[in-house]
C-alpha cells in the first residue's frame, strides 16, 4: 500500500498557483524571486510585462484568424469555412511553428513506418504483446488522454527497455529495480505487461469500435500548450468488445483471469442516481437489467452495472477477484460506482452483493487533463503537420495529474512510473479526498470566479482574461485566500 503524500505545511502560495505560469511571459518564468527583483522585474513591472505580452499574443491571434500571411513566428493562417465563427485556439497556437502541408497516410500498422519518416510524430516500434488486461467501458477521448496514454508509455519502456524521453534524474529508475506490473523489466517472462481491451455497451459505441478497429486500434494523442505541441500514436488499445455484436463472446473474455481490471468513464449519468444518491429502479435500462437477470448472471448487460454484476457472478467461483476502477470526472467515484453496483447486486443477488463487498475493491480516483471534443481541424492539422490520417484522434493540454486510491485486487499497472516531466504525474495514495478539494477549489473555483469578474470586464477568452492586470491580480489574491482551507 502507497503511503499518503499530504501537501506539505511550508509549500509556499507561488508554488501552489503554478496554472497561472501558462499565461506567464518567459522572462518571468523559472526565475527566482531575488533574479526577477535584480532584473526589476517585480511588483507592477511584472505585471506591465504580463498584460504587454498577452496583448501581442492577441494582436497575433487576431491576424491569423482573419487569415493572415504571418503570425508570431511565420505561422501562416487556417481560415474557417465561410459564415463559421468557430475559434481554432486548440488547432493551431499562432505562436507555433507551421509547417506546408506533408503527404499523409491513413494511420495503420503497416503505414507505421512511412508516417514515422516524416519526423513529426512519434510512432511505436513494435507491437504490443500484453500479459495482463484491463478492460475499460466509454472509450473517449478522456479516457484516451490519460490512462491509455500513460499505460501506452510502460508499452513502450517494455518494447524498447528505455526511460521516457524527458523524465526527470529525481525520478529516473533503473529496469533492474523495477517491480511488478511496471510493464518494463529487463526479464520479460517476469513481468506483466498491460493492455486494454475497449468495451461498448452501447449501439452508438460502434462508431468508436469502426475507428479504432480500422486503424489497428491506434490513435493519435496531440498535446498543444503555449510552448509547443507533440503527438504520439498510442496502441495500448489491444482489442474493442462491442457488446451488441456478440454479447456471450464478450463476456466470456472478460471472464478469463488475464482481465483483471475492470475501468469505466460512462459520465455521471451511467451510473444511474437518484437525487438522493441511490440506484435508480425506474429508469429503463436499469429495469431491464434487473428484470433479465439469469441464474448464469445478463446474456446481453444494458448498463455497466448489470455488466459488472455478470462478469464478477461468472467469476466468483473461477477467474477469482478483479477490480473496479472509476475515472469519471466525479467527487468519490469509486463509493459512486460502488454504491450503484452493490444496490443493483442486492436487486438480483443478495449473495452476489455480499461477495463484491467482500472481494470486488473499487478504488477512487482524480483526472486533471483539459480534453476537448476532437473538431474536423484537429484531424486536418494532423494530416498536413503529422502525416496522419486519423479517424478519431484525441488532443489534450501538456499537463497531466492522475490520482489513485491504491487498492487493488489482482495487481496493477506501475502508472506512476510512466508519467515524465515537469507537467505530468500519477499518484498511488491512500485517500484521494484532499486531492480533489485541492482541484475542486483552486482549479474549478478559479475558473468559476475567474469568468464572473472577467464578463463583467468585457472579455471572452480566458488569455485576455489572464492579459487584464486585474483580473490576474483578483484571481492570484482569490487563490491565496482558497489555500488555506486545503489540507496542510
Amino acid at each position: 500500500m502507497a503511503s499518503f503524500n499530504t501537501p506539505t505545511k511550508n509549500r509556499s502560495t507561488e508554488a501552489l498557483l503554478e496554472s497561472l505560469n501558462l499565461s506567464t511571459p518567459a522572462v518571468l518564468r523559472d526565475k527566482t524571486q531575488s533574479e526577477l527583483a535584480a532584473s526589476n522585474l517585480t511588483g507592477y513591472e511584472a505585471m506591465r510585462r504580463i498584460r504587454d505580452d498577452a496583448a501581442q499574443f492577441r494582436r497575433d491571434y487576431s491576424n491569423w484568424r482573419k487569415g493572415g500571411a504571418q503570425g508570431a513566428k511565420g505561422a501562416r493562417g487556417i481560415k474557417t469555412d465561410k459564415g463559421s465563427n468557430e475559434y481554432l485556439k486548440m488547432a493551431h497556437n499562432p505562436l507555433s511553428e507551421m509547417t506546408t502541408a506533408k503527404k499523409s497516410w491513413p494511420l495503420r500498422r503497416e503505414n507505421l513506418g512511412k508516417i514515422g519518416a516524416v519526423g513529426e510524430l512519434r510512432v511505436p516500434t513494435a507491437a504490443p504483446k500484453p500479459t495482463a488486461f484491463m478492460a475499460h467501458l466509454g472509450v473517449g477521448g478522456f479516457h484516451r488522454s490519460h490512462q491509455a496514454y500513460v499505460t501506452d508509455v510502460l508499452l513502450e519502456r517494455a518494447a524498447t527497455r528505455t526511460v521516457p524521453t524527458g523524465f526527470d534524474d529525481a525520478r529516473r529508475i533503473s529496469y533492474q529495480q523495477l517491480g511488478p506490473g511496471s510493464g518494463g523489466q529487463l526479464d520479460a517472462g517476469a513481468d506483466d505487461v498491460w493492455g486494454i481491451l475497449g468495451v461498448g455497451l452501447m449501439p452508438w459505441d460502434v462508431k468508436m469500435y469502426e475507428t479504432l478497429k480500422k486503424q489497428d486500434y491506434m490513435y493519435t494523442l496531440l498535446t498543444r500548450g503555449t510552448d509547443g505541441s507533440a503527438a504520439r500514436v498510442i496502441q495500448s488499445i489491444v482489442d474493442f468488445l462491442h457488446v451488441p455484436e456478440d454479447p456471450e463472446k464478450v463476456l466470456q473474455r472478460l471472464c478469463q483471469p488475464d482481465v483483471r481490471i475492470v475501468s469505466l468513464t460512462v459520465t455521471e449519468k451511467g451510473y444511474y442516481r437518484t437525487a438522493d444518491g441511490h440506484l435508480d429502479e425506474t429508469n429503463p435500462l436499469v429495469a431491464e437489467d434487473i428484470k433479465a437477470w439469469t441464474a448464469n448472471g445478463l446474456k446481453q448487460p444494458k448498463t455497466a452495472l448489470g455488466l459488472i454484476c455478470t462478469i464478477a457472478h461468472r467469476r466468483k467461483d473461477a477467474a477469482g477477484p478483479f477490480t473496479v476502477l472509476s475515472c469519471d470526472n466525479l467527487p468519490m467515484n469509486g463509493l459512486t460506482c460502488k454504491t450503484a453496483t452493490l444496490e443493483f447486486a442486492a436487486k438480483v443477488d443478495p449473495a452476489l452483493a455480499a461477495y463484491l463487498e467482500r472481494e470486488i475493491p473499487f478504488p477512487s480516483s482524480m483526472v486533471d487533463r483539459i480534453t476537448p471534443v476532437t473538431k474536423p481541424e484537429q484531424i486536418e492539422l494532423l494530416k498536413d503537420e503529422y502525416g496522419v490520417e486519423d479517424g478519431w484522434p484525441v488532443v489534450a493540454e501538456p499537463f497531466l495529474q492522475w490520482v489513485v486510491e491504491d487498492k487493488f485486487a489482482a495487481g496493477r499497472p506501475k502508472w506512476e512510473q510512466a508519467a515524465s516531466g515537469l507537467n505530468e504525474s500519477v499518484l498511488f495514495v491512500e485517500d484521494v479526498e484532499p486531492y480533489e478539494l485541492m482541484k475542486l477549489r483552486l482549479l474549478n473555483s478559479s475558473h468559476s470566479a475567474m469568468a464572473y469578474v472577467s464578463l463583467l470586464g468585457g472579455h471572452v477568452f480566458v488569455d485576455e482574461a489572464l492579459g487584464d492586470i486585474d483580473v490576474l491580480t483578483f484571481l492570484r489574491a482569490y487563490m491565496a485566500e482558497i489555500v488555506t482551507t486545503l489540507v496542510p
